[in-house]
């Protein structure tokens, strides 16, 4: 009897390591991010340290506050000197969303993709301080919105002729037109990528993505200095800009398993 209980612990210990062991340890995806000031940078990056990044399963609709929190937390980081942090998700899940808070600045959330090597979006993480609501930010505003422009002509320089040509041919008039324009702006100096390079039509657009999460945050959170700077740019960037603000997301960045 006693041998045969030994046999049956055996046994069930046994099973116990090898659902554990064929299972194995999870997987996770890195995601890494750079969290810089809005309205600060010409032609470099303002970082932000101590700034405080956290990962959720699901966006909580209904949080409100400085720094609210949502549904299920995944990981959280704090950027360092460089405005750096990263984020570590489960390689099950399809996306994950991304919310970024610090002392003095707007906070804002954008959902992400949590394919291999992509970075924690958006690129880079733009803040508005609290205080820049008002007239006398409007140059503060223009060279904000440059930035951005900057930043997705540099990257769309990154993409082969045949790729751009591909994705400039299936694109939306309004999207054509503004990487038209991306395609023809000047260097605005070096800007630190943190993914790889675009390599598909789908990459394409989502450099415009980019770009209409950065507008349409600064419109909602400082709509007064924004709208100034705009009455101050070239007609076709203008134009570009009040696209972009309006533009629909695409809904692959809103799916969370």
């Amino acid at each position: 009897m006693f041998a045969e209980r030994s046999t049956l612990v055996l046994l069930a210990a046994l099973g116990v390591l090898v659902h554990l062991t064929a299972e194995g340890p999870v997987q996770r995806r890195r995601h890494p991010g750079l969290i810089v000031a809005g309205d600060k940078g010409q032609n470099a990056e303002a970082p932000l340290r101590d700034a405080r990044a956290f990962a959720y399963a699901q966006q909580d609709p209904d949080a409100s506050g400085p720094c609210p929190p949502h549904s299920e937390l995944l990981d959280r980081d704090e950027s360092d000197a460089s405005g750096a942090f990263a984020f570590e998700v489960d390689e099950g899940r399809r996306s994950y969303y991304a919310y970024y808070c610090a002392n003095g600045f707007q906070s804002r959330g954008e959902w992400s993709r949590n394919d291999a090597d992509a970075p924690a979006q958006p690129e880079p993480v733009r803040l508005w301080p609290n205080e820049a609501n008002g007239p006398p930010a409007a140059p503060a505003a223009l060279r904000a919105i440059k930035r951005v422009f900057d930043y997705a002509a540099t990257t769309l320089r990154q993409v082969h002729t045949e790729t751009y040509e591909f994705a400039l041919g299936g694109a939306d008039p309004n999207d054509a037109q503004v990487l038209r324009l991306l395609a023809r702006r000047p260097s605005g100096g070096p800007t630190l990528r943190l993914g790889p390079p675009p390599t598909t039509a789908p990459d394409v657009l989502r450099i415009l993505d980019n770009a209409a999460g950065h507008l349409q945050y600064y419109w909602r959170v400082a709509p007064v200095p924004f709208t100034n700077a705009l009455e101050q740019m070239p007609v076709e960037e203008s134009i570009a800009v009040n696209w972009l603000r309006e533009r629909p997301r695409r809904p692959v960045l809103r799916v969370a398993n």
